[in-house]
């Protein structure tokens, strides 16, 4: 008689993890991984879009995030984490190995760590940032006040980072084991749609998170200046939707201008050979392209920005930190300070 395949959970908790999780997946055999999203809905479609059901038999189970300035959410995540279908399917399950990839953002991944029955509990250290402890204000004070709550008396540890600005989560008394995020590309390569818009012979992408929630007019104009730029050297310009956030309201007024890629498919996933140029603000996208297409110029606009406030400026100075880390030694990312910059390198 042949012997059953114990259970593999790996837990879904941003968009960019899927190549790292497609990795782990092939490890194993088909029909035992079981994938909790626990970052929301547009993370389902990716896993629909490359189609883990069909090709490894994957099992998938949502728990979403709700926020908790609704109190009737927090009665709504106290119910699910203790009485609901999927967190009696999830924790009824001994499983060989258990994988996650942060320790921050997500107040639900620690629940299911703490109470689950695994073998082996594996951290893939994928954005490769270091905990900088910071004294807790009212705000995270309430805030972990409130997990607390929904957590019972569960051995987990809440720390604020206050480089990143989040509550991290870290699972007490159990061993965790460490492994190392491979920044390479995926093995499912998607056509990249390239719309009427788009039909010159140079092309551009740009990255867009919805930084204008963050940085109104001044972002308008800096993003309207580049692109005035990327139009007068030749390029035809696509802009990538975050997989989750809405587009800036920027394009609301500009939509018919350009190309659109609205799915919610990491940019590793495309077929970029027709791609000279790509740039962006924050966006993690960027160090995967410099890292993966030594060919494409990358470059980041978070230079451009006047930085008002002090608190502004040690934010970028962080974001353009992670970046070049996650990119690596052997790649480049430019950070151009003037518009003239631009020009030279695109």
């Amino acid at each position: 008689m042949k012997k059953k395949q114990k259970k593999i959970l790996i837990f879904y908790q941003s968009p960019a993890e899927i190549v790292d999780i497609l990795r782990v997946i092939n490890k194993y055999h088909f029909g035992t991984v079981v994938i909790l999203v626990t970052g929301g809905k547009p993370l389902v479609k990716i896993i629909e879009r490359i189609k883990l059901r069909q090709r490894f038999g994957v099992t998938v189970h949502e728990f979403h995030c709700l926020k908790l300035k609704n109190p009737f959410n927090i009665l709504i995540i106290y119910f699910q984490f203790h009485y609901s279908r999927v967190s009696r399917v999830i924790l009824g399950i001994k499983y060989k190995d258990v994988y996650f990839f942060n320790y921050c953002w997500d107040f639900v991944t620690p629940f299911f760590l703490n109470k689950i029955m695994a073998e082996k509990l594996i951290y893939i250290n994928f954005y490769k940032r270091r905990l900088f402890k910071g004294k807790m204000k009212i705000k995270q004070l309430i805030q972990k006040f409130l997990y607390t709550l929904l957590y019972g008396n569960l051995n987990i540890k809440i720390i604020y980072d206050k480089k990143w600005n989040t509550m991290n989560f870290y699972i007490l008394g159990k061993k965790i084991y460490e492994k190392r995020s491979i920044n390479k590309l995926p093995n499912i390569i998607l056509k990249l749609p390239l719309e009427k818009n788009a039909n010159s012979l140079k092309k551009i992408i740009y990255f867009d998170s919805n930084e204008e929630r963050e940085y109104g007019r001044e972002f308008r104009n800096i993003l309207s200046k580049v692109f005035e730029i990327a139009k007068s050297a030749g390029y035809s310009i696509i802009v990538k939707k975050h997989p989750v956030w809405n587009l800036s309201k920027f394009f609301f007024t500009n939509f018919n201008k350009y190309s659109y890629i609205l799915d919610p498919m990491p940019i590793e996933f495309y077929n970029l050979k027709k791609i000279d140029c790509i740039f962006g603000f924050t966006s993690m996208g960027l160090s995967k392209v410099a890292l993966n297409f030594p060919g494409i110029k990358v470059f980041s606009i978070l230079k451009l920005f006047s930085l008002n406030t002090n608190k502004k400026k040690i934010e970028l100075n962080n974001f353009q930190y992670h970046l070049n880390k996650m990119q690596g030694l052997n790649n480049k990312i430019y950070y151009p300070n003037t518009f003239d910059e631009i020009r030279k390198i695109i």
